[in-house]
């Protein structure tokens, strides 16, 4: 077993200063390209250009992720979006940057919101010019611990949060 000290983390790490942006899940699933924080972060790998970093307000996402977690969104090339089939992305879509969860109903691309209730999917028409891809869900630069509570797996496999 290797002890990596502090000296070789920080060889292989890159510090960066990033605007984080707010996404307020209670709201209408619209990240505020207004309102954003910087704040330095070490990490091993580059970052993207275009890269988007969101810090996720409300409980909609939850249990995936949790009030204050910070989200790594990188572009990426791909040719179908069947590419990106039940992933998280972030679009810009008439004027509205979203993150939403893309996801093939009948076969046909969607990008379904977390607040079902009160959002409406948005379905990827093959013409469709008003949809702007700029990344996927590629890390989680921070978690709020503080949010989990303990997770027990039934007999019958389900979950339940206490």
């Amino acid at each position: 077993m290797k002890i990596i000290g502090f000296e070789d983390i920080g060889s292989k790490t890159k510090e960066y200063k990033l605007k984080v942006y707010e996404y307020n899940t209670s709201k209408d699933g619209r990240v505020d390209l207004d309102n954003y924080k910087e704040m330095m972060f070490l990490l091993e790998n580059e970052v993207k250009d275009r890269s988007v970093l969101i810090e996720v307000k409300g409980k909609q996402m939850e249990p995936l992720f949790f009030e204050g977690d910070i989200l790594l969104f990188e572009p990426s090339e791909f040719t179908d979006w069947k590419q990106l089939n039940k992933k998280l992305v972030a679009v810009k879509y008439k004027n509205d940057f979203l993150i939403r969860k893309l996801k093939f109903i009948d076969k046909k691309p969607f990008l379904v919101p977390f607040e079902t209730d009160v959002e409406e999917d948005i379905e990827i028409l093959s013409n469709e010019n008003e949809i702007e891809f700029f990344g996927e869900l590629t890390d989680q630069l921070k978690r709020n611990v503080s949010k989990i509570t303990t997770v027990l797996i039934n007999t019958d496999n389900r979950c339940n949060l206490y």
